[in-house]
């Protein structure tokens, strides 16, 4: 607006202030006196709210990302995944994935937090590229993850958790000195409508699941059972967890 100004300015008063007189030129001093006035206050109020909103921004993405590995947060997690859910159509197959890293404790007792941070890092990139880019994907725990996934049918949801474990099970973390350190993964599968109606109660069946899965050997995938409510007793430092996090 402010080059608008002084465009039609220099352009319009030449041609009609010989008509004018005196007077259109006082005019025109007096119009253009406010407008710098104006543009010089309005400019940097300008910059100063749009420095704000981008640091508020930044400061928004940090509260809501792991700073580890680079996902998405608990807090995070949770206020996308009820979005999601609210938001998706009732006949829409949507699915948890809950992670665990098996003897995740045993590989930071035997090569340091360092290797396990490398660990953790490696999962989040490799999962995330399993699951794809739009994909609700977070870290909720110290080595537990959750993704929120869309799949056509349970088949092609099992598609996807298999290859997350069979292809994570493959990888080795080179260390110096020639140590290689080999991670596994447990997965507990569960369908929204299927195994729960909201997000607390399908991370429940997932959660469930996952400990099948971990008491069954580890580096596998468990679905969720009609009776994973019952094994509320199994599960009670698990599940209260859970129960108590959730907003």
């Amino acid at each position: 607006m402010h080059c608008l100004f002084y465009l039609g300015r220099a352009c319009i008063l030449p041609l009609i202030a010989p008509s004018s007189g005196s007077t259109l030129l006082g005019i025109s001093s007096i119009f253009t006196m406010y407008e710098g006035v104006l543009y010089s206050v309005g400019l940097p109020m300008a910059l100063i709210a749009l420095l704000r909103e981008e640091t508020h921004d930044q400061l928004l993405k940090a509260s809501h990302t792991d700073y580890l590995t680079g996902l998405g947060n608990r807090r995070w997690f949770f206020e996308e995944a009820e979005r999601h859910i609210h938001n998706t159509r009732a006949d829409a197959d949507i699915f948890l994935l809950a992670f665990d890293l098996d003897h995740f404790k045993a590989i930071n007792d035997r090569f340091g937090h360092a290797a396990g941070d490398e660990v953790l890092k490696l999962f989040a990139g490799f999962a995330r590229g399993i699951v794809g880019p739009d994909t609700i994907l977070a870290r909720i725990g110290g080595e537990e993850f959750a993704a929120l996934v869309s799949c056509k049918s349970d088949a092609d949801a099992s598609a996807v958790a298999q290859a997350v474990v069979s292809g994570f099970a493959e990888i080795v973390i080179d260390r110096s000195k020639g140590l290689g350190i080999k991670a596994t993964v447990s997965i507990g599968l569960a369908q929204l409508s299927r195994d729960g109606n909201d997000l607390a109660e399908l991370l429940l069946a997932a959660d469930a699941a996952l400990y099948r899965a971990k008491v069954s050997g580890r580096n596998r995938i468990e679905p969720a059972q009609p009776s994973a409510e019952g094994l509320g007793n199994v599960l009670p430092a698990r599940t209260r967890k859970y129960r108590a996090t959730l907003p």
